[in-house]
């Protein structure tokens, strides 16, 4: 068990999509199938002029975009 927990330390990111960084937000579910996310950092860092979009699709789900993450523009 710890190792699994090590792992899931170890990632800045739960996933991408169109080269943005995001995170599953565990407090804030915007409806019955809707989550949201956070924009995060993660394994390149951004460049240039960046769109963040109100919703992203993710594996078939759609997910608010509804907060920018600590340090996801850091640098």
């Amino acid at each position: 068990m710890l190792m699994s927990m090590a792992n899931l330390n170890a990632s800045a990111y739960a996933f991408e999509v169109n080269g943005i960084y995001y995170n599953y937000n565990s407090d804030i579910v915007v409806s019955y199938n809707t989550f949201s996310v956070s924009v995060t950092f993660g394994a390149v860092e951004y460049q240039g002029d960046i769109a963040i979009p109100e919703e992203v699709i993710y594996k078939g789900r759609t997910l608010s975009v509804t907060r920018i993450g600590d340090g996801a523009f850091a640098g």
